[in-house]
């Protein structure tokens, strides 16, 4: 399809990584920031491979419907937690292993509050059962 200065490719056929923690996607073109409202956290990036025109015709339309993209978790209403919840599958017979503690100073402590203080209203964080005996 070239009618919109856009060429579509076959996927190279070189087989993925040996497991599945090494399989990754790369952009066939190199990718450009763009931002969809007057806040930076609302940003999408696309090809740099286009014509002018077709460029600014993505934009206007990532614009006027930026209100589909799904930029924080209190934006996904409607979508059950059974879909987006993960889960670890654990074995009962496991022991259970108890982590060394670790210090992230300050700025560490004050950014991980921050981000769970965020993320709060949403309800994405549950409690867990945890055994305490590791």
């Amino acid at each position: 399809m070239t009618d919109m200065g856009l060429e579509i490719k076959d996927a190279p056929e070189e087989p993925f990584g040996k497991s599945c923690g090494e399989r990754r996607v790369e952009a066939i073109e190199e990718l450009k920031v763009i931002n969809l409202s007057e806040d930076d956290e609302k940003t999408t990036k696309i090809g740099t491979k286009m014509r002018p025109s077709t460029e600014e015709h993505l934009i206007q339309f990532l614009k006027k419907n930026k209100e589909v993209f799904a930029w924080t978790m209190t934006d996904l209403h409607g979508i059950s937690p059974d879909v987006i919840t993960h889960k670890l599958s654990v074995s009962p017979s496991a022991k259970p292993v108890k982590q060394k503690k670790r210090i992230f100073g300050q700025r560490g402590g004050r950014a991980i509050k921050e981000e769970v203080d965020k993320n709060a209203p949403s309800r994405i964080y549950t409690p867990c059962a945890v055994s305490r005996n590791g």
